[in-house]
């Protein structure tokens, strides 16, 4: 058994971001990526080489829509005390990934309102 702070093997939904899925591969016919697929969306394009394997600032603009519509609806299917919170989350683990992520994180993060969330994402509600 590994050492409590042995990283040399992935552990189960382990792979976040490249360097463990090259550990992972040899052998694996399959691997799991969930939290890591939380953290970066495009690490499944990464793995398979689509992507490059270094996260980008263009990645980043691309991942902005995404916020963007996760947001519209998350606030039309969550109670308004709730929504926040879940946004929060999410940017958690983006922020694993791109600095930019954890910017907004911070920015959002004392925030309760959605109405001042929305606006500091640029989402109109009603669009």
């Amino acid at each position: 058994m590994a050492a409590r702070g042995d990283n040399s093997k992935p552990r189960p939904g382990g792979v976040v971001d490249m360097e463990p899925f090259r550990r992972a591969v040899s052998g694996c016919a399959d691997v799991m990526i969930a939290r890591g697929a939380v953290a970066d969306p495009f690490l499944a394009l990464r793995i398979r080489g689509v992507l490059d394997e270094v996260p980008s600032p263009e990645d980043w603009l691309s991942l902005q829509a995404h916020l963007a519509e996760y947001w519209r609806q998350i606030v039309g299917r969550v109670s308004s005390r709730h929504a926040p919170g879940r946004l929060k989350l999410l940017l958690s683990y983006l922020r694993r990934t791109w600095p930019q992520a954890d910017a907004l994180y911070g920015a959002v993060r004392p925030l309760r309102d959605v109405a001042a969330i929305s606006a500091l994402l640029g989402v109109g509600l009603y669009e």
